[in-house]
């Protein structure tokens, strides 16, 4: 199981360029109905992730005050809170080398909620499809138990 490469586990997950308007980045939204973007540099490496759920206290705020987001700034320049940084992992990678990120991630106490996978030359492929990979673990397990009784 541990050498199951993790591009089996990848989700197409739409990719924004960070030199893209934020009126670009809720067209992709409503275009893709997905609920993040993955914001990727020139080279498509990817730089963060922007959730649409973080977008609405800016719209909800702006209308409030009768004020206006600058739809036409850049999202390099957004406010850099609402750009999630986003861990990179080959896709090439198994899910022993996987489990060595976690590993790291927790010992410096990082919670990633979403990982790119990237293919050799770092340019974003999709996200690891978390949900899939889990599935696939309890079923490997169970099926492994199941060995184990018979």
């Amino acid at each position: 199981m541990l050498q199951y490469p993790l591009y089996e586990f990848i989700a197409p997950v739409p990719m924004c360029w960070e030199t893209n308007t934020l009126a670009a980045a809720l067209d992709i939204f409503v275009k893709e109905q997905s609920d993040r973007l993955v914001i990727v540099n020139s080279q498509q490496r990817p730089i963060g992730v922007l959730y649409s759920a973080q977008l609405l206290p800016q719209f909800l705020a702006a209308d409030a005050n009768n004020n206006l987001l600058n739809l036409q700034q850049p999202l390099s320049q957004v406010d850099k809170s609402l750009i999630e940084a986003i861990q990179t992992i080959p896709a090439a990678a198994n899910l022993e080398k996987f489990s060595l990120v976690l590993k790291h991630q927790e010992s410096q106490q990082q919670s990633n909620l979403d990982w790119a996978l990237v293919d050799s030359d770092g340019k974003y492929l999709g996200i690891l499809n978390t949900l899939r990979l889990l599935t696939f673990c309890l079923l490997y397990t169970s099926d492994a138990a199941d060995e184990e009784d018979s």
